[in-house]
């Protein structure tokens, strides 16, 4: 993403993006530096969060597949 922004011909909105990426960073160095306590539990609260969905995600992806292998299974 950073070097396809840097191009001569690149997308506006890939440097865009980038910009606001870098912003979103900048700040979170920042809270980061100034309260390093409360960033780390946040991390790990995020981390955690991301953990229970994409654990949930996985389960449902799980359960669709086996019914599908049931489904593709059965002669018509």
């Amino acid at each position: 993403m950073y070097f396809s922004s840097r191009e001569d011909e690149a997308d506006p909105e890939s440097r865009k993006l980038v910009a606001i990426a870098g912003g979103v960073l900048a700040v979170a160095g920042l809270v980061l530096m100034i309260w390093p306590t409360t960033g780390v539990v946040t991390i790990s609260w995020l981390l955690a969060g991301v953990t229970l969905v994409l654990g949930c995600v996985m389960v449902y992806v799980a359960t669709k597949l086996r019914r599908f292998k049931k489904h593709i299974g059965k002669p018509s």
